[in-house]
């Protein structure tokens, strides 16, 4: 149940904290007072969107507190999957919105996510307002409240994974199937494209090492010299000796002196290490001047080369990794676009199989719906006929449509008001006094079976008044005898029977408005269900009225 309920720099509410108790607990007071503000503040706690216009002038936040007792299991359920293990036997939820828009929530300290509280929140309370009321006229909400009814919570998670298989497929499928003409022309395309790579022999760095090759051809004859120069150094002419066969005697010369002094015999072994150095670096001197002698056609070659090579990389590059990767990818599509028909059957196969799961699901969960509507058709009309909607007639219509994630039933509630009539859609009949009633009546039964210990209805008595408006307040007061109602009310018949009686008042202190509310004893109740019955002019006779509504509710 709702404990207690704190309100910080909410529109006109400055600071507001609530005491709720178990039972019926009535809230009344003059429109304008700040009904609004406290449904709409417990809305937020429970993961709604409020606008940051909501704060109080001059404030740069507004905080909304709750506490809660005696939840249901499937909070601390949930709360264990978000990895929250509280053991707490009150569960505090505080929210905060900021001037920027911007909100933050924590729950017993710990902070949490606005999806994270929106899965929680609908555990903690469940408020129907007079928005909620004409919400019944929509075909979604009628499927729901079945479905709340029906229990058919664990078929809906089975049939949801199996449609978003089937959806994903259908996908799939869209975009594989190309008509025979477009599949011709793809494959042209891609085949005269791998065909001008491939035909271009292209291999990864040629083109690069093509450009160093040209950049020698450029500077040949001095890198000619320069090499004779070095060729010279190494291996010597006519006249003069390398530095390869100096090295060469001067080992036999170190060989010899080593004989009678070993001290001399590593440096032997590092001159033999010297030259076979330098024997490489010769061996690599000679063959690029080998590489180095062009003739003038090896560089027209070269040029061709780059040419064709520059046309394919900027086509099908830039670089070569590029190239590589395109070729990869073309004969990957060339292969789907061959094996396209196979593609297409093997997923509609696919979806055959999915749909028939889902179709059988789908038999289960209205069989199920069907069977449950029948006996929440009974339900509903009796408790219409407590509410003095005798000769109404209330079905629920089955149609079927195509599957969705919701099944295959499309339903509709259609009603007859009176004795006689055509049943029809209840969009078409019921008047707003009609509409609170059976919704009223709905909520009756479907609370039997309530996971939220907390119940709210805001003004639902709307539209009503005499003797339907009492049995809605007897209605309401019996469902709190299981579960804690919350009912913001304007009718004195509904008022009279609550078990704790909050009167919301507004008052003006200099210059600034502000919002108290206050537990009623018995003597505040007469005044309060007076000015109820009878507006600002309190008589004798009204309070004479409210007195004798409140005694006789005593002992109920």
């Amino acid at each position: 149940m709702l404990k207690s309920l704190y309100i910080e720099n909410m529109a006109i509410i400055e600071k507001m904290s609530i005491d709720y108790n178990y039972g019926f607990n009535i809230f009344t007071g003059e429109t304008g007072a700040g009904k609004s503000i406290i449904i709409g503040s417990i809305n937020f706690i429970l993961g709604n969107k409020l606008s940051k216009d909501i704060i109080r002038y001059g404030f740069e936040r507004a905080v909304v507190i709750c506490i809660f007792d005696n939840v249901s299991n499937k909070v601390y359920d949930i709360l264990d999957r978000y990895g929250l293990n509280l053991n707490d036997s009150e569960i505090i939820i505080q929210r905060e919105i900021n001037k920027d828009g911007k909100s933050h929530a924590k729950i017993c300290g710990k902070p949490i996510t606005l999806s994270m509280l929106k899965d929680i929140g609908r555990y903690l309370i469940n408020i129907h307002g007079q928005h909620d009321t004409y919400k019944l006229f929509s075909k979604d909400t009628q499927l729901k409240l079945l479905d709340e009814f029906s229990d058919t919570n664990q078929l809906l998670e089975d049939l949801n994974v199996q449609y978003k298989k089937y959806s994903e497929l259908s996908y799939k499928l869209k975009s594989t199937m190309i008509d025979e003409g477009e599949i011709e022309k793809k494959l042209d395309i891609l085949n005269y494209q791998l065909n001008e790579i491939e035909s271009s022999n292209f291999i990864i760095g040629e083109y690069e090492n093509l450009l160093e090759q040209k950049e020698t051809m450029k500077h040949s004859i001095e890198i000619g010299h320069r090499t004779s120069m070095i060729k010279l150094f190494f291996d010597g002419d006519d006249n003069t000796i390398g530095i390869l066969e100096q090295l060469e005697k001067n080992i036999l010369n170190l060989e010899y002196i080593a004989r009678y002094n070993s001290k001399l015999s590593d440096n032997k072994e590092k001159l033999e290490n010297i030259l076979f150095d330098l024997k490489d670096i010769f061996s690599d001197v000679l063959d690029f001047t080998d590489i180095a002698d062009y003739e003038f056609n090896d560089i027209n070659e070269i040029e061709n080369r780059l040419s064709d090579l520059s046309r394919i990389k900027k086509k099908y590059g830039p670089d070569d990794i590029d190239i590589e990767k395109y070729i990869l990818n073309i004969k990957k599509e060339i292969e789907e676009l061959n094996t396209n028909d196979s593609v297409v059957r093997e997923i509609n196969e696919k979806m055959e199989n999915i749909y028939d799961i889902m179709l059988s699901v789908c038999d289960k969960i209205h069989e199920k719906r069907y069977k449950k509507s029948k006996i929440l058709e009974k339900m509903i009309l009796n408790e219409l006929e407590y509410l003095d909607m005798k000769n109404i007639d209330f079905k629920i219509k089955f149609n079927k449509k195509s599957i969705s994630k919701f099944g295959y039933d499309d339903i509709e509630i259609l009603i007859a008001t009176n004795k006689g009539e055509e049943l029809k859609p209840i969009t078409n009949i019921a008047s707003g006094g009609e509409m609170s009633r059976i919704m009223l009546a709905i909520k009756s039964v479907l609370s039997e079976n309530e996971d939220n210990p907390c119940l709210i209805f805001d003004e639902v008595d709307t539209g009503v008044s005499g003797e339907s408006a009492e049995k809605i307040g007897l209605k309401l007061r019996s469902i709190s005898l299981k579960n804690q109602v919350i009912c913001v009310t304007h009718l004195a018949q509904v008022a009279a029977l609550g078990t704790s009686h909050f009167k919301i008042k507004k008052y003006v202190k200099k210059d600034q408005t502000f919002t108290e509310v206050s537990l009623l004893e018995k003597e505040e109740r007469v005044l309060e269900i007076a000015r109820i019955i009878g507006g600002s002019d309190t008589t004798n006779l009204t309070l004479k009225m409210a007195e004798e509504m409140l005694n006789s509710n005593i002992n109920l």
